[in-house]
């Protein structure tokens, strides 16, 4: 695995008559009002289950530098194996992803892309029922902020006929009609 700065360079297998979803995360815009609006949705609805925690969506803000480290290498646990793997870091668009050289079937990328979801934002809302922590409440909260591109990824996704998908950068390609 390695880590870059700046914007992937294109992958060889690109070469093949690959083609471009153009519906993934290529709206920068609406992958922000996803992550606002579920950050939104999870602080309302953790202020209806927690009334007394009292918790502000500005503090703790050095929680990110664990999150969103963490959340990217979640999404690697589920790309193919013996892949070589970038995580990239774009400060000019401010974004940060994962890119692989190797296809991913359908099916294996969409549990890549909810991965971060399910393991940072749900499991802890489900033991945070239980037990009221307020680390696990920031962790999920931020992570759920941090989600808004995977959420609008899967439903791009979802939506593709493609079965076989090779990711670069903030692109997806298809050898698939779609």
């Amino acid at each position: 695995m390695k880590i870059k700065t700046g914007y992937p360079s294109s992958c060889k297998i690109l070469e093949a008559n690959w083609k471009l979803v153009q519906e993934l995360i290529s709206n920068k815009n609406t992958a922000l009002f996803i992550a606002i609006f579920l950050g939104v949705v999870m602080k309302e609805l953790l202020g209806f289950i927690f009334p007394d925690i009292g918790f502000k969506i500005y503090k703790q803000l050095y929680f990110l530098l664990l999150i969103i480290p963490t959340h990217e290498l979640l999404h690697i646990l589920f790309f193919p194996f013996n892949s070589e793997t970038i995580i990239w870091v774009n400060l000019k668009k401010l974004f940060i992803g994962v890119t692989s050289d190797r296809e991913f079937s359908r099916t294996r990328l969409m549990i890549s892309l909810l991965a971060p979801l399910i393991v940072l934002t749900l499991l802890p809302l489900i033991v945070c029922i239980w037990y009221e922590s307020q680390i696990l409440i920031y962790i999920l909260l931020y992570n759920a902020l941090a989600s808004g591109g995977d959420i609008l990824s899967f439903i791009a996704l979802a939506s593709n006929k493609g079965s076989r998908f090779i990711i670069n950068g903030d692109k997806l390609y298809t050898q698939d009609q779609f």
